[in-house]
């Protein structure tokens, strides 16, 4: 499930830059990083 999500970001982040919405973009960066910080606070609480 989270390579799919991460995967979508990635498509929306390649979408956008050919439809020029950079806004969309910033979005989509800025959620992909809440979720490597999520991923990697719970791999890091489990250390």
């Amino acid at each position: 499930m989270l390579e799919n999500l991460i995967a979508q970001i990635i498509e929306g982040i390649v979408g956008c830059k050919a439809r020029k919405m950079g806004f969309f973009c910033i979005i989509a960066v800025m959620a992909l990083a809440f979720v490597l910080w999520l991923v990697f606070s719970h791999l890091y609480g489990y250390l």
